[in-house]
């Protein structure tokens, strides 16, 4: 039996392949216009991956260039600020005023010398705190919601820190010499802090205090004079003097003098208060009164062991108990507690100098086993002000930082005579050519701070260069995977288009539905 054709199944058949070619012509003319390979990642899924990634790599690059164009922006606000210090430091009032002041002129003229540099150290700070970006205070480390410096009298600050040595405010010129020269690395004496606890070494305890450190840093309390013993003589119940330390007939050691480090007898001061220099075995006090123990010969022996007083020469802990100090005749001497609180600010400026505020500029930010960012695939945006101007002292107790040592140059030279002579207390004539060293020193370590600037500033022009290259690089690689080839696309469109029309026109003029259709 034959099977028959009819004309609906044509139709049918006719219609499919129609759409067919209605969709052929519409994704060629999408492709036409919107000149894209693909629309969907169902349409191409390895280019697609591709593309998302490259895609990814471009935002990526625009937020770097972003980033760098604030950065640069900043420093190059800073570099301005910069250029206006180096300017008053090495052309008008700065250097030249130091230069002349040395150089022996009258009394009065010293004195509006030292006016002058005393002028310029407040348009230094002044510049330095006028140097904005936005509503950030570009010279403040990590933190630019404020000025970074201000002034409280001649006291310099930097964000709230006192950047000004005992050395400028009635104290000594110098800090106790018990605590040793200056750290290079600290700035800080390098016996800070710990030559008391030297001293008292091998004692088992330490001696304390009730002084404290306030929330505004400064040391509050009163001293209480303590009794310390004299050479203690220890005698068995026979008075014969016994040598300490005291062994018994298994050779431990049963009671024994507490020394210090050069064998001299250290006081320490006991839970009810009575000092004694006699320790057991163990290192712990021994009170002062008869005690037993057992000689050499297995007898049961008592000693008597007996107690001085005195003025106490002890040493002094802060709240972590930790020696920072002694006392003398039960008295803190002032320049020992300015000093003392002074480094302490050294210690906590040493902090905010190595603050680092993160700035991913493609150089490809990333973080150890430890989840701390890898050096150098980052750049570190903060510009502390104090590593512009400097901060600390010098071996002499002078300030290091720049706008107080124009200062201390003004107060020198306000003290000259009619003549010009420097008061022999200040130390003459020489104290000036002293100062005139040392400031020369502090203006080569700000223009090295405008040098780095600068440095870095061309770091920065240099890295948004490289990211415009690789914007141009990613673009083309995105025109590769994404973009057709338009004169390919407009061939194409052009034959589905001609195909359509095609299938049109058989459909119109060669397709026709016979009785049999409508009857099937």
């Amino acid at each position: 039996m034959g099977f028959r054709i009819t004309m609906g199944m044509k139709m049918n058949t006719y219609r499919y392949n129609l759409m067919l070619s209605t969709n052929n012509v519409a994704n060629a003319q999408q492709k036409v216009s919107t000149h894209r390979k693909f629309n969907s990642y169902a349409e191409d899924p390895a280019n697609a991956t591709n593309a998302w990634r490259v895609r990814q790599n471009f935002m990526d690059n625009i937020s770097y260039r972003t980033e760098t164009k604030d950065t640069t922006t900043r420093y190059q606000t800073a570099w301005l600020t910069m250029g206006t210090v180096k300017t008053h430091l090495e052309q008008y009032n700065g250097k030249t005023s130091a230069i002349r002041a040395a150089n022996d002129p009258t009394g009065e003229a010293k004195k509006e010398l030292g006016n002058v540099l005393s002028n310029t150290a407040d348009t230094v700070v002044q510049a330095m705190n006028g140097s904005k970006y936005g509503d950030e205070f570009v010279f403040g480390g990590t933190d630019g919601t404020s000025p970074p410096f201000s002034w409280k009298g001649d006291r310099l600050f930097y964000r709230g820190i006192d950047l000004t040595p005992p050395s400028m405010t009635g104290g000594t010129q110098k800090w106790p010499s018990y605590w040793g020269e200056l750290d290079p690395a600290t700035g800080i004496p390098k016996d800070f802090m710990t030559e008391a606890d030297k001293k008292l070494n091998p004692l088992p305890t330490k001696a304390t205090s009730d002084w404290v450190l306030d929330d505004n840093g400064e040391l509050t309390g009163t001293y209480q004079v303590q009794q310390t013993a004299a050479k203690v003589s220890v005698q068995n119940a026979a008075n014969n003097e016994i040598t300490l330390p005291l062994k018994d007939g298994a050779g431990n050691t049963v009671l024994q003098q507490a020394v210090d480090a050069d064998g001299n007898p250290v006081a320490i001061k006991m839970a009810d208060g009575t000092i004694t220099t006699v320790v057991d075995g163990s290192g712990n006090p021994v009170k002062p009164g008869q005690v037993a123990y057992t000689d050499a010969n297995g007898q049961t022996a008592m000693v008597t062991v007996a107690a001085g007083t005195g003025a106490a020469d002890i040493p002094v802990v802060d709240e972590n108990k930790e020696p920072v100090m002694k006392t003398e005749n039960g008295t803190v001497p002032e320049d020992q507690k300015q000093w003392y609180i002074y480094f302490r600010n050294v210690e906590t400026l040493n902090k905010l100098s190595g603050e680092i505020q993160y700035a991913d500029l493609g150089m490809g930010q990333d973080k150890d086993a430890d989840g701390k960012i890898v050096e150098g695939t980052y750049f570190n945006n903060a510009i502390p002000g104090i590593n512009i101007l400097g901060y600390g002292v010098d071996e002499d107790g002078d300030p290091k930082n720049l706008a107080l040592l124009m200062k201390k140059f003004d107060h020198v030279l306000s003290q000259v005579d009619s003549n010009g002579t420097v008061p022999d207390e200040l130390g003459g004539n020489q104290r000036v050519i002293d100062l005139l060293g040392k400031f020369d020193d502090v203006c080569e370590f700000t223009l090295k701070g405008y040098t780095k600037i600068d440095t870095e500033a061309k770091f920065l022009t240099s890295n948004s260069e490289t990211l415009e290259s690789q914007t141009l690089n990613l673009n083309e690689q995105i025109v590769d995977l994404e973009q057709v080839d338009l004169a390919d696309a407009i061939t194409q469109f052009m034959w589905d288009y001609n195909c359509y029309n095609a299938a049109l026109k058989i459909g119109t003029q060669l397709l026709s539905q016979s009785l049999l259709d409508y009857m099937a």
